[in-house]
């Protein structure tokens, strides 16, 4: 019951790191279905149509400031027969203001974020956030001499099946930031106003 009541007023975020310096490398699954791809050009951009049609055309702006940045690499599950946009998983290598953190996060030249991971909705449930997580850390490990990975992930029941995902892979907890939820007065008129109409 409190863990509720503080759920309604404050967010929790954990973040995480990896240390790819001490890790091994990680075994990878062969998907026969899945095409792995790496984006990281403006003229990929068609590629991740079938995301913007989920996550809408804000999302395509978003993306498009990504990828004209340099700083971002978009990892990519495509299925093979439909060249659908399966999963995407996000790198970044220069230092950011991290919102849900509400600090700076400073990142050194061999150091990179891992973010906005998405599987589209028909995809779900066939492993592809673990899998590309080991694909994304050995290419981090062997191609780009990457030796720590830094993730965000919240903090709740819906979002406990990545905790153990992530800590099984290696990640440790470097620490936890507790908020007060900004957007609450707006969630509750929300509420008040579909409950009276």
């Amino acid at each position: 019951m409190i863990r509720k009541i503080i759920g309604l007023f404050f967010v929790r975020v954990d973040l995480y790191c990896i240390n790819l310096q001490d890790a091994e490398l990680f075994n990878e699954k062969i998907l026969d279905k899945y095409s792995f791809e790496i984006i990281n050009d403006i003229s990929d951009l068609p590629k991740l149509n079938s995301l913007f049609n989920e996550r809408g055309e804000v999302f395509r702006s978003v993306v498009k400031e990504r990828l004209l940045s340099g700083n971002f690499l978009c990892f990519c599950f495509i299925e093979k027969e439909s060249r659908k946009m399966a999963y995407t998983r996000w790198l970044r290598k220069d230092s950011f203001y991290h919102e849900k953190l509400k600090e700076i996060v400073e990142l050194a030249e061999d150091e990179a974020f891992t973010m906005d991971s998405y599987t589209l909705r028909e995809f779900r449930g066939q492993g592809l956030h673990t899998e590309m997580n080991k694909r994304m850390l050995n290419f981090c490990k062997n191609e780009m001499n990457v030796s720590k990975v830094y993730m965000v992930i919240f903090h709740g029941e819906e979002y406990s099946h990545l905790h153990r995902t992530v800590e099984e892979i290696g990640y440790f907890r470097i620490r936890s930031r507790l908020h007060f939820q900004q957007n609450l007065i707006n969630r509750i008129k929300k509420k008040f106003i579909r409950k009276n109409g």
